[in-house]
């Protein structure tokens, strides 16, 4: 005697049906998740400038309370253009990430993870792929070098920061700037307010 296959595969509609269940639902969870990941990313700067802040800080224990002496990767590759005051200073620092590796900044520290390229139409290639870092550190502090002291607002002194607008937004509008200030607290500052804040 032979049974009959109940099985059956499942029809055109049933199979569109579900399909645009998984769209619905993909839909809705992608900016979930892509604001998971940004928020991801976000920490991992903060935990970056924070550990280079505290290599800072350590170093300048060791030297009377003075920032090491030394130009960033970055802006090293410009060393004719920093400020008019430190540009002697500028030809002869020495690059600072190995000077603060020393006291725990490690080269991955130097990489924020939003730094993949393409943050400006003309830029392919991450800047830390181009010049070995993702932050820039205050030409004037670390290349005087000034005390740590020096600042009479140091909760309103830009120290280091990102090199450019990784975090949120694409234009100057809405952009915001990773920065650790003199005082060791960290921050996402609109674009404009950094340019009035750093100083040059």
């Amino acid at each position: 005697m032979t049974r009959k296959n109940s099985l059956r595969g499942f029809t055109l509609t049933e199979m569109l049906v579900v399909i645009a269940i998984l769209a619905t639902l993909s839909a809705l969870l992608l900016p979930v998740l892509t604001g998971a990941k940004k928020s991801a990313g976000r920490a991992v700067c903060s935990s970056n400038l924070r550990q280079i802040g505290m290599a800072v800080s350590l170093y300048a224990q060791d030297f009377d309370d003075v920032y090491a002496f030394g130009i960033d990767s970055f802006t090293s590759r410009f060393r004719n253009s920093v400020p008019g005051q430190v540009e002697p200073n500028a030809l002869v620092a020495p690059l600072i990430e190995p000077l603060l590796s020393q006291y725990g900044a490690e080269r991955r520290l130097f990489k924020c993870p939003a730094d993949r390229g393409q943050v400006r139409p003309w830029s392919v290639f991450s800047y830390h792929d181009l010049f070995g870092t993702s932050y820039v550190f205050h030409a004037v502090a670390f290349l005087t070098p000034e005390s740590m002291t020096a600042s009479p607002n140091p909760a309103d002194a830009p120290l280091v920061w990102d090199i450019d607008w990784f975090h949120i937004g694409t234009n100057s509008r809405d952009a915001r700037i990773a920065t650790l200030h003199r005082d060791g607290h960290y921050s996402f500052m609109r674009w404009a307010t950094f340019l009035d804040q750093v100083g040059y």
